[in-house]
């Protein structure tokens, strides 16, 4: 394979610059449309240069300025050294379009993806797999193992204080779709030709607004048949969520009833219960358990008392003091 090709350091202004001459490997997400947070059209208007480029946020900037100590912690727990961090940009040797900036190299010729992620995350990935938790991420490392040549790549990510790490192999069917998928999007950003923009993303409504996000004051546009349908359905179903929840509090106040004062009320043969908890002012909130808690009640067919807390009594023994364990 043919060695990559060097462009620029990385966050200096050549390499500002030269993410404006082909798509990322953190943009292989939103071209494929694997990405929850962006999307085709949006890259395009970016690249174009018609609409600004994502500001650095919070939650960008932890990632930053945290990914040094997540490495430097990741090289003494493993006791192996990054042979090349930071690394620079590079240039898919055979489409010019396809850029890379990995965040570093291992001594044996694999990639490291640092990545600061969310407990919830984590536990997704667990719960399934990486590409369906976070196909974005899967998008980025394949386009990372074209572009350098690699055979796999190892997400290092700190979650909450401990450091997880995920190893993805190359998927050659993946990288064929980015090859081919960025190919017609670079061309269409050369020529000034628009992608449609995809009427199933989970945050169309979001991506829609930042793609326009200025106003033409003074200007309208007559909507087309399908578009006043689309709002009149959206019409009708404010108006029956506004119905369901006008009988969800009446429901609830008929079972808010029947709990007067007590501390709580159990829904007998599910195992479920409704607790009521004093708040600030007098005032009186219900928060519903899973389970029945015989910790706070004692709970018989048809009625509910309250429990002894600190479970110091066995009303088999008259109320005799035993020992808690």
């Amino acid at each position: 394979m043919t060695a990559p090709i060097f462009v620029a350091e990385p966050d200096t202004p050549e390499w500002h610059e030269a993410r404006k001459t082909g798509i990322g490997a953190s943009d292989a997400g939103a071209a494929i449309g694997a990405s929850p947070y962006d999307n085709q059209l949006s890259l395009y208007r970016r690249k174009r240069g018609e609409i600004p480029d994502v500001e650095e946020n919070e939650l960008m900037a932890h990632g930053k300025y945290h990914e040094p100590a997540t490495v430097r912690l990741w090289e003494y727990l493993t006791q192996r050294k990054m042979q090349a961090y930071p690394m620079s940009m590079y240039r898919d040797a055979e489409h010019e379009f396809m850029l890379a900036t990995p965040d570093g190299e291992l001594e044996d010729g694999h990639g490291v993806e640092i990545k600061q992620m969310g407990t919830w995350v984590a536990k997704k990935i667990d719960d399934s797999s990486l590409a369906a938790a976070v196909p974005h991420y899967i998008a980025q490392i394949n386009q990372q193992m074209r572009v350098m040549n690699w055979d796999r790549v190892t997400i290092v990510a700190d979650v909450d204080r401990k450091i997880r790490t995920w190893t993805e192999h190359r998927s050659d069917k993946l990288i064929a779709l980015l090859i081919r998928v960025e190919a017609d999007l670079w061309d269409r950003i050369q020529t000034g030709r628009p992608p449609e923009i995809n009427k199933n993303h989970p945050r169309l409504s979001e991506l829609v607004k930042s793609v326009h996000p200025g106003i033409l004051h003074e200007t309208a546009v007559t909507l087309s048949v399908p578009a006043c349908e689309a709002l009149d359905r959206c019409e009708r179903r404010r108006q029956r969520i506004r119905e369901l929840e006008k009988r969800n509090e009446q429901d609830k106040a008929l079972a808010l009833l029947e709990i007067g004062d007590h501390l709580a009320g159990v829904l007998p043969g599910r195992g479920k219960m409704l607790k009521r908890t004093a708040t600030a002012g007098g005032l009186v909130s219900f928060e519903r358990k899973a389970s029945v808690s015989t910790r706070l009640v004692n709970y018989k067919e048809g009625s509910v008392e309250l429990a002894d807390p600190l479970n110091l009594t066995d009303s088999s023994k008259n109320g005799d003091p035993v020992e808690s364990t």
